[in-house]
C-alpha cells in the first residue's frame, strides 16, 4: 500500500485494514467529486485550446484536469484542498455516525436473530395451542426487542445532523452511542427471559396438533368452521 493511499485512507476517515477499505475510499471520493487521473484530453491543464469560444474549458474532465476515480496524488491533492476549506469535516462527521449507525443496526438485528425468536410464532395462529399462547408470547417478545432496536431511528436526519453546532453533533453523538449500548442490553435481558420462558414452557407439536384437529391422527376431531 503506497503512503499516498495511506494518506487518503486518513483523509477520509477510513480504516486501511478493512476489506472494503479501497472500495469505500472510491465511493468516498465520487461523493466528493474528487478526481484523480490526468484528463488525456487536456493533459491536466483544464483547458482546451480548440473551443476557445466556450472559454477553453476543457470537457473532458469539466476543467478540472483530471477526471476517473483512483487514489492518486492528483486526488490526495484535491482532498487537502477540501481539508483546508473546511469541507471533508461535514463528511467526516456523517461518515462517522453513518458507521456507527450502521454498526448498531447489524449488532442489533444479529442479536434479535441469534434469540431465535422470529422464529417462535410466524407459522401458526395461538389459538390452535392447547396450552398457553406460545406464539403469542414469542410475537411479545419479538415486539419488545424490536421496540429495543427501534432508537437508532430516532436519529436525527443527515440534513438536520449537519445543521447543528460541532457541540451539539459532539452531544448527539454521545448520546447516540448510549442508546444503542441501552437496546444491546435490553435485547439481552430479553434473550434470557426468552430463554427462561422456553425452559418452563416447551415448543407445542404444531403439526401433530393440527393433524389431530383435522381428525387425522387418533384422539383427534374434525374442526369445526
Amino acid at each position: 500500500m503506497t503512503t499516498v493511499a495511506m494518506r487518503i485512507y486518513h483523509r477520509l476517515d477510513i480504516d486501511p485494514k478493512q476489506p472494503t477499505a479501497e472500495a469505500d475510499a472510491l465511493q468516498r471520493l465520487s461523493i466528493l467529486n474528487v478526481h484523480g487521473k490526468t484528463c488525456t484530453r487536456c493533459k491536466g491543464s483544464g483547458h482546451y485550446p480548440a473551443r476557445a469560444d466556450q472559454g477553453a474549458i476543457c470537457f473532458g474532465c469539466q476543467g478540472r484536469g483530471a477526471n476517473g476515480i483512483a487514489l492518486t496524488q492528483k486526488a490526495l491533492d484535491q482532498l487537502n484542498a477540501l481539508e483546508e476549506r473546511g469541507v471533508l469535516t461535514t463528511y467526516r462527521n456523517r461518515w462517522r455516525v453513518g458507521a456507527i449507525l450502521k454498526q448498531a443496526r447489524k449488532e442489533l438485528n444479529q442479536m434479535i436473530e441469534d434469540s431465535g425468536v422470529e422464529q417462535g410464532y410466524v407459522q401458526y395462529n395461538a389459538h390452535l395451542k392447547p396450552k398457553g399462547n406460545w406464539n403469542r408470547d414469542h410475537h411479545d417478545f419479538h415486539q419488545a426487542m424490536r421496540e429495543a432496536a427501534q432508537v437508532i431511528n430516532r436519529f436525527p436526519s443527515v440534513r438536520e445532523f449537519e445543521s447543528l453546532t460541532a457541540l451539539e453533533q459532539d452531544a448527539i453523538r454521545e448520546q447516540l452511542v448510549g442508546d444503542v449500548a441501552g437496546a444491546r442490553q435490553r435485547i439481552a435481558e430479553l434473550t434470557v427471559a426468552l430463554i427462561e420462558y422456553r425452559m418452563n414452557h416447551p415448543k407445542p407439536d404444531f403439526r401433530a396438533l393440527c393433524r389431530q384437529l383435522a381428525g387425522l391422527e387418533p384422539g383427534g376431531t374434525h374442526a369445526t368452521v
